[in-house]
């Protein structure tokens, strides 16, 4: 496989193009080819592929893709800053918990619980880092809740 022929992109991946322009970055089909054909970090779990490559000085794309019997699939794609290239998430098997880390430093002030979801805030309101509890059970249930709907958070 060595052309773009032979990659399919998902909604979700051709939505994602729509998203990012709309937010000022244009990402195009290009990129994502040259990510997955071209990895600079390729990393596999499960059947799915993590494809890294930098696309400038300032932002990396990471593009999620199973490989089918005779093409590729784009699942997903990630427009990540340089310096934001370390893993931002980490999973505790023994505690069934994943933490989110959205800011590398900073004093925490306070926690929310919601449930089995718990935010770390600075003392000006800014979340600090994310932990979802019973993780293996929640997450399954976020994105088949997700799945049925669209979702908006405001």
């Amino acid at each position: 496989m060595t052309d773009d022929s032979e990659i399919i992109f998902t909604r979700h991946a051709m939505e994602k193009f729509r998203v990012l322009k709309r937010y000022g970055f244009e990402v195009s089909k290009k990129h994502v080819v040259e990510a997955v054909l071209n990895p600079e970090r390729l990393d596999r779990r499960g059947g799915q592929y993590f494809a890294m490559k930098i696309i400038n000085s300032e932002h990396a794309l990471r593009v999620v893709y199973e490989k089918r019997k005779d093409y590729l699939v784009i699942l997903h794609f990630i427009l990540l800053g340089v310096i934001d290239m370390a893993y931002k998430m980490k999973y505790d098997d023994e505690a069934d918990v994943l933490t989110i880390i959205l800011e590398e430093e900073g004093k925490i002030s306070h926690a929310e619980e919601v449930g089995d979801i718990i935010v770390h805030f600075d003392e000006d309101e800014k979340p600090l880092f994310i932990e979802i509890l019973k993780a293996s059970k929640i997450i399954p249930l976020m994105v088949e809740s997700l799945a049925k709907k669209e979702v908006a958070v405001t």
